[in-house]
């Protein structure tokens, strides 16, 4: 941390009680309000029973929060908004890479789907801007009083995520739709990794809320390291311990004493606010391991192995690096969310082994996922508009910034933290305000234009927000009206799906299985329905492995076995160790009776994914072979379903 920070973070501590309101101190203006609110339902939006996964509704309030920001961006960038020269070039640095991405869009394999990112994970062009706008809103904040106020609604997201966490280890929150991450407490945020980078980021504000005030915050502090420790994340336990250090040493270092008095009680409340944390931290542990969940983080971190651990990640940084060394896209990149698209003919046959099957669509490391997806250029835009934003900035919104963009170079970007991590630099305090150097600019108060064009890029913002949210709806209910055979309402609902969702696959592939099932019995015009919606998924993501086998398994069923072999083999061409791919190619080849070449791809598939159920079964003889288009190794103990 600078010294600039630790400057900050011990003038908001003070000896005994926090302060009386400053005289002339104005309470949070109405647009911190509207950034506090947007800042905590990113980290916390769901529909529980309505939604395909926790990711739509935040995605929906990530547009609106950034699309209010892109005004303030313009501003800042032209200088009609001017602070110090520090922010100014980061505007500018921001808003060329806001450009830069978009060429990375625009020569993408499929630029629609690099434009809005791959479904339920939104991390496309559109994602891009939304950092760029949640910096600028950011920036907007210019009062201590609505800077505690953003504060307040991270440490409120943080703790919603913490009680939910815990009522997670008690409670099986699955009948309401909010399950945890295979027994792992998740919060709101989809992922044990994400609660655990929230709630240790969110220590770096409560530090020295607690040691103003300890009596009001103690609880606080107690619930998010029980969450912690429940969460089970090491990089989220480690992050703590290092808040909880920045805290000590804020609290017994000797420049500028305070009276003795004051002295030794800022130090037995840093001391106390370490004992919450450690504390919290076992007291999780011994929960998880006590519900049976894995034994929370410090059973985590007794079953930690480099290769256990960061093998998977260390497979997936080899193929970006060797994915960004090749072909013609190092400058501008393969486009904004498209690392699956870029990286999958790069993956050895050791990294695929550690977990087959599960396709890396992310790099979990910010620098090479950008470097990938946007490219040289896109990667240079960025560290430089991240490295000036942090310049002249001081404060604790700086501490959770930067403690969010520590987790995320080992973890995915993330939907809502990222953005919440570049909102929080932007609202950071300017350090050189009140004690401007000669050579910065004269200040310029923000352009009038600038607040209504705010919420004109917000309204318009909500009506593709609305419509990814009613989409989703119609997604997921359409699939529980298919589960119980209510299929002219589950088409129905699918049909509302795919027109509200139609840049991404996930409408089409879900009417494709309907008509497949519609077509059972020898229905020719619902197969041709299941294989025209099948090759409509695979055009909007051309590169998916999933998505081609799946049109080439209707094609298989119906008849269609040399259009199914080139789909198959394009999978592979995507994929090369897609054991799915290949257990079609498989039977297609004993259908066509070229039993050598059938085995040839048993042989293969099982290298590439030894624990399928029945592939030695049929080398040896004991089962028949498959037949094409149906998956035949997925019930072990049996030859084919």
């Amino acid at each position: 941390m600078s010294e600039q920070v630790l400057d900050q973070a011990e003038e908001e501590a003070p000896p005994v009680a926090p302060p009386a309101r400053p005289v002339g101190l104005r309470r949070p203006s109405p647009s911190a309000w509207a950034i506090g609110i947007g800042a905590f339902l990113v980290a916390t939006a769901v529909l529980p029973e309505l939604e395909t996964s926790i990711d739509p509704e935040k995605a929906a309030v990530l547009a609106v929060l950034g699309a209010a920001g892109l005004p303030m961006l313009v501003a800042r960038a032209l200088g009609l908004a001017r602070r110090s020269r520090s922010e100014t070039i980061a505007s500018r640095f921001a808003l060329a890479f806001v450009v830069a991405s978009g060429i990375s869009t625009a020569v993408a394999v499929r630029p629609v789907l690099a434009m809005v990112g791959l479904y339920n994970q939104f991390d496309g062009w559109f994602f891009l801007v939304a950092l760029a706008g949640c910096w600028a809103l950011g920036t907007a904040i210019d009062s201590d009083d609505d800077r505690r106020l953003l504060e307040g609604a991270l440490i409120a997201a943080a703790l919603v995520n913490a009680l939910m966490a815990l009522l997670q280890q008690f409670v099986n929150t699955g009948n309401i739709a909010l399950p945890s991450y295979s027994g792992i407490p998740d919060g709101l945020l989809g992922n044990p990794v994400y609660l655990c980078s929230l709630l240790a980021a969110s220590l770096t504000l409560l530090g020295p809320r607690f040691r103003s005030s300890p009596r009001q915050w103690w609880l606080v502090v107690g619930l998010i390291a029980l969450g912690l420790g429940v969460g089970s994340e090491r990089l989220g336990a480690v992050v703590a311990v290092a808040v909880v250090v920045f805290e000590l040493w804020i609290a017994f270092r000797s420049r500028r004493p305070p009276p003795e008095a004051a002295t030794g009680n800022q130090r037995k409340r840093a001391l106390g606010f370490a004992a919450l944390v450690v504390g919290g931290l076992i007291a999780g542990s011994l929960i998880s391991r006590y519900k049976g969940s894995g034994g929370g983080v410090a059973g985590h971190f007794a079953a930690t192995s480099a290769e256990g651990t960061y093998g998977q990640r260390f497979g997936a940084w080899q193929a970006a690096l060797r994915a960004i060394g090749s072909g013609d896209h190092w400058l501008f990149g393969y486009g904004p969310g498209q690392f699956r698209s870029a990286t999958a003919t790069h993956f050895s046959l050791h990294s695929w082994l550690l977990d087959p099957g599960a396709v890396f669509t992310d790099s979990h490391n910010i620098f090479l996922e950008l470097a990938t997806t946007t490219g040289i250029i896109g990667l240079l835009l960025i560290v430089a508009w991240v490295v000036f934003a942090f310049r002249n900035r001081t404060g604790r919104l700086l501490g959770f910034a930067a403690a969010i963009f520590v987790t995320e170079l080992v973890e995915p970007i993330n939907l809502a933290l990222t953005p919440l991590a570049f909102l929080a630099l932007g609202g950071a305090a300017v350090a050189v305000a009140g004690r401007r150097k000669a050579a910065e600019p004269s200040p310029r108060a923000t352009p009038r234009w600038v607040a209504p064009a705010a919420v004109v890029t917000a309204a318009l913002a909500l009506i593709p927000a609305l419509m990814l949210v009613i989409g989703d709806e119609s997604l997921t209910r359409s699939a529980a009206q298919f589960s119980v055979a209510q299929d002219p309402a589950a088409l129905s609902s699918a049909g509302t799906a795919e027109t509200m969702l139609s840049p991404w696959p996930e409408p089409a592939t879900h009417l494709s299985q309907i008509h497949q099932y519609l077509s059972l019995g020898h229905k020719k015009r619902q197969a041709l329905q299941a294989i025209a919606w099948a090759k409509v998924a695979a055009e909007r993501d051309p590169t998916n492995p999933y998505l081609l086998t799946a049109y080439a398994n209707s094609l298989a069923l119906n008849g269609q076995l040399g259009k199914a072999k080139a789909e198959a083999l394009l999978a592979l061409k995507h994929s090369p160790y897609w054991s799915q791919a290949m257990n079609l190619l498989s039977g297609i080849a004993y259908q066509e009776h070229h039993p050598a070449e059938g085995r040839a791809w048993l042989v293969r598939s099982l290298r590439a994914d030894p624990e399928q159920g029945n592939l030695k079964a049929v080398l040896s003889g004991k089962c028949p072979p498959p037949e094409p288009g149906r998956d035949t190794f997925t019930k072990p103990g049996k030859c084919f379903p």
